[in-house]
């Protein structure tokens, strides 16, 4: 059995990746950074690796975005937000910047997240919002292996809002129409023969979503990878194949071709490395994938709306003709749009392609080595199809006046039954080059050690479309000192330019200074509490480029014309855009930062960090700042500052006990912003006022109540928004002037971008092969906004009603326990807007999966000239505890569900 100490000495020497092909040892590093190895990756069925790294690092929050496979990118934060404009943080893979949607998790080796200024100074103008480095997997010199993995599995929509059927919506609609002041649409024999069925094509009740959407889908992951080492080639492959099949229902109706959601992707990875000489070591890294996702022809998003949309009473799925059900009063049959509109379908190609080449220099200068590296990288994306369009059939009906009853039909036929037309074209394109140099010198001397970096880099990258073309260009420097291995210092700094910017403001300075102290290693130092612990602190900073191309001109743009000659030809006019800024500029973070990293009882990990960061020369509107009497609009200027400041904790717990293994790890980051300068236009109270908020800070009126009368609504300040009734909201006249209007807003609960607290906890076990590991995963202090058509919002423009909308909307009858505002069929300003009854706390607890598993004893697969095999039993997105309910509280507008998944696997190692 390994000593412990000498565990803990083998965690103090692992290789932390920075960037640029520096690596520094766990013990000496003074940066912020979070790590992830390929173990705990590799325990989520995820399709896009950002989908594994859930509750996984401290600092980083990863919120879900829609559900499919073909769309689902997260929104990666960390740190928080630190300004109001573009937060999106640098993905770089193999130090390369690459999308990490194009990577299988079966091909990384390590994930790093860069979170201070240490760590991101070198960086300069793309470092400010935090850096994520992937790592993909190398060869190495214990022998040849071979790895195999499939995965089989079930999806399930995680929730789906429960629509009124027929004779319900019926009953709502004659309930909002009343509120309304209007007449009933529906009799009273009508909603009898919604309520018994006997009249399914003229009376329907149809549940469309179960129409449209089955049970479950399926996914599928094969997984192939090889390592080893064959006369000094060192070498990693790899080839990965998934696929996933939607929900859709009715998609084989048609000859030839169906119509379900689907996604399939193949990855390819080859790395190679290979000691020329003994001085002289080339690294090859080939990447790349195919992806090809098909849908409907009239695309997900409308047939999603239509779900949303169409009430359970509006039209059958199909007449009694066979025809489909439709009427110019709704939007499209769903399942008349999955079926007969054709199918299109979307590649992917993208192709990933580097080289590294490292050379000792000891012929020079001792300790002296040299690098060069080169990258090309290229994605296209092309579509094709063959669309259609459907003909649908109304059904007129002609009653008797006196019983009622159905005397005559009348069908009318809307559209186009056509034949399948082709369609491609391409989406989208980019290319980018890369090239970096560095030199690198070590040095010991006495109990001193120094290790430095000179380092240049250029990237070129190139979209479809116009001033879609960026080039930057970097020199940085980086150099770390370490005295008697307990005494650390860094220090980087970059020059870095981009063409983004105009001429004079192209360039700018970033340094950085860190520090760390190994305490244990004091001789003085005796605790039975800690048997590692390393104080650390930077300062530095950083810049942030992702602004609008050429807002430094006043552009011309189109405007009002004029009506020449007696024929009165009609010519444009044009006139000057918003103004341009000759001073715009790149966003600096300022940003400092305190971290423990300690270990305790010899199996405790700790890590705690603070940090603040002030952002200055942020992109805001300048119209605050102008007078109207100038007359044009103005343009953006740097004149945003925002404050960024928090916490982050991580604990893990490990330990081992014969043959019983067990771990307990815990994460929380908490991050809370506060914008100081926004050139904010004048606002006469002070709680109008969106300085010294959040960033997405929610604002909206107080609601008090229900108005329960006419009485009621005499009595109370006048709502200017739109006529009021009873049942409609009441608002608090903040301002005591008499009337509730625009001066009325206030701050509601949170900002509505991303959480404050992003925390989780894990657990896992394992006792002679069998074990299990749990993820709980939440976020708290988020304000989520439910305007949700039909779902939150309902009737509105010939839309259903949801369940959850019709019990808790005011009537009569239940003015003290209602909820939402009284049902309506017309717009209302005054109810559907932003309010505190539309922001709800966004706040959720999910288990994000759970997985059961066995592996094999080492005695029976030697058997079979087998290393490792473990079979397994996982689900993801199993529930969630939140105030939200009806839907998904990360996704809550009209869109695919998101999904819980359940699967089988087996895992085989030769």
């Amino acid at each position: 059995m390994i000593p412990k100490d000498t565990i803990i000495q083998s965690e103090k020497d692992d290789l932390i990746q920075l960037g640029f092909g520096l690596k520094r040892e766990k013990g000496e590093l003074s940066a912020a950074v979070g790590i992830i190895k390929s173990s705990d990756i590799i325990k989520s069925s995820a399709i896009n690796p950002a989908n594994a790294l859930f509750g996984k690092i401290p600092g980083l929050a990863v919120m879900e975005n829609g559900g499919g496979s073909w769309r689902n990118d997260p929104d990666l934060f960390i740190r928080g937000t630190g300004t109001s404009g573009d937060a999106s943080i640098l993905v770089l893979v193999d130090g390369f910047e690459r999308p990490i949607s194009s990577l299988s998790i079966h091909e990384i080796e390590s994930i790093e997240v860069l979170k201070d200024a240490a760590a991101l100074a070198m960086f300069g103008l793309r470092g400010a919002n935090g850096v994520l480095l992937v790592t993909t997997k190398r060869g190495n010199d214990q022998g040849q292996s071979v790895s195999l993995s499939y995965e089989h599995g079930i999806t399930r929509a995680f929730r789906l809002p429960e629509f009124q059927n027929s004779y319900d919506y019926a009953v709502s609609m004659n309930q909002a129409r009343s509120n309304d002041g209007l007449s009933p649409l529906y009799s009273s024999n009508e909603l009898n023969l919604f309520k018994s069925g006997n009249s399914p094509y003229f009376y329907p009740n149809v549940d469309w979503i179960n129409e449209s959407l089955r049970d479950y889908g399926n996914m599928d992951n094969w997984n192939a990878s090889f390592q080893g080492n064959i006369k000094g080639i060192r070498y990693f492959s790899m080839l990965n194949y998934q696929t996933d099949k939607g929900l859709l229902g009715p998609v084989g109706e048609n000859k030839g071709y169906d119509t379900q959601l689907s996604f399939n992707k193949f990855n390819l990875r080859t790395n190679i490395d290979v000691d020329l000489t003994k001085s002289t070591n080339l690294s090859v890294n080939l990447g790349g994938y195919l992806r090809e996702s098909q849908s409907p022809g009239n695309g997900q998003d409308n047939i999603m709306y239509s779900l949303f949309s169409v009430p359970s009473a509006a039209f059958p799925v199909k007449t009694y003709n066979n025809n489909w059900g439709g009427s110019s009063a709704y939007v499209a049959n769903p399942v008349a749009q999955i079926s007969a509109s054709g199918y299109g379908i979307q590649y992917v190609r993208e192709l990933f392609v580097d080289g590294r080449l490292e050379q000792e220099l000891d012929f020079i200068l001792d300790g002296l080595s040299g690098e060069l590296a080169m990258s090309y990288d290229n994605s296209a994306t092309f579509m094709e199809g063959k669309i259609k369009q459907f003909e649908y059939e109304t059904l007129d009906i002609t009653k008797d006046p006196d019983s009622g009853n159905i005397t005559d039909t009348t069908s009318n036929f809307f559209g186009e039954d056509t034949e399948l037309s082709y369609y491609h074209f391409l989406g989208s394109q980019w290319r980018r080059a890369t090239f970096e140099g560095n030199l690198k010198y070590s040095y010991d001397w006495g109990n001193s050690k120094l290790n430095s970096a000179l380092i240049f880099q250029q990237d070129n990258m190139v979209r479809t479309g116009q001033f879609n073309t960026f080039i930057r260009r970097m020199i940085a420097l980086n150099a770390h000192y370490s005295l008697r291995g307990k005494y650390f210092a860094d220090l980087s700094m970059s020059y870095n330019g981009t063409n983004i910017l105009p001429d004079g403001q192209r360039f700018g300075m970033f340094p950085a200074v860190s520090f760390a102290w190994n305490l244990s290693d004091e001789d003085w130092f005796d605790s039975r509490m800690f048997n590692y612990i390393k104080l650390r602190t930077s300062w530095g900073l950083a810049g942030n480029d992702l602004i609008p191309q050429n807002i430094n001109t006043t552009k011309i743009i189109g405007a009002a014309g004029y009506y020449f000659t007696s024929n009165n030809n009609y010519i444009s006019g044009f006139k000057e855009g918003a103004l341009g800024n000759a001073d715009v500029t790149y966003e600096t973070s300022n940003k400092v930062n305190l971290g423990i990293d300690a270990k305790m009882f010899e199996k405790l990990d700790l890590t705690v960090d603070l940090f603040y960061d002030r952002r200055k020369n942020i992109l805001v509107e300048s119209s605050g700042l102008t007078s109207e009497v100038f007359g044009n609009s103005t343009g953006l200027t740097n004149t945003g500052i925002i404050e960024n400041k928090g916490l982050e904790l991580g604990l893990n717990l490990e330990d081992k006990i014969g043959d019983f293994g067990y771990f307990i790890n815990g994460q929380l980051s908490f991050v809370r912003n506060k914008i100081i300068e926004m050139g904010e236009e004048y606002r006469p109270y002070e709680y109008l006022k969106r300085t010294g908020r959040s960033v997405g800070q929610a604002f909206g009126l107080e609601a008090i109540g229900f108005f329960e009368d006419e009485a009621d609504i005499q009595s109370s300040p006048k709502q200017l928004f739109s006529i009021v009734k009873p049942g409609d909201i009441k608002y608090k006249d903040q301002n005591d002037d008499g009337v509730v209007d625009e001066y009325d807003i206030k701050p509601i609960g949170y900002n509505t971008i991303n959480p404050e607290l992003y925390f989780s906890a894990s657990i896992g076990a394992e006792y002679k092969g069998f074990g299990f590991d749990a993820l709980f995963q939440g976020a708290a202090n988020q304000t989520q906004y439910l305007n949700t058509p039909s779902v939150f919002w309902p009737l509105r423009g010939y839309t259903t009603i949801s369940e959850s909308a019709a019990d808790k909307s005011w009537t009569i009858d239940n003015k003290s326990s209602a909820v939402y505002p009284r049902l309506t069929t017309q717009e209302n300003a005054n109810n559907y807007r932003p309010n505190d009854i539309w922001f709800k706390n966004g706040g959720y607890l999910k288990l994000r999966s759970v997985e059961l598993f066995y592996n094999l004893p080492h005695s029976l697969l030697s058997n079979f000239k087998l290393s490792e095999m473990q079979l397994y039993l996982r689900a993801t997105n199993l529930f969630s505890v939140d105030d939200i309910k009806v839907v998904d509280p990360e996704s809550v507008g009209v869109g695919y569900p998101t999904t819980k998944l359940f699967s089988i696997g087996t895992k085989i190692d030769f």
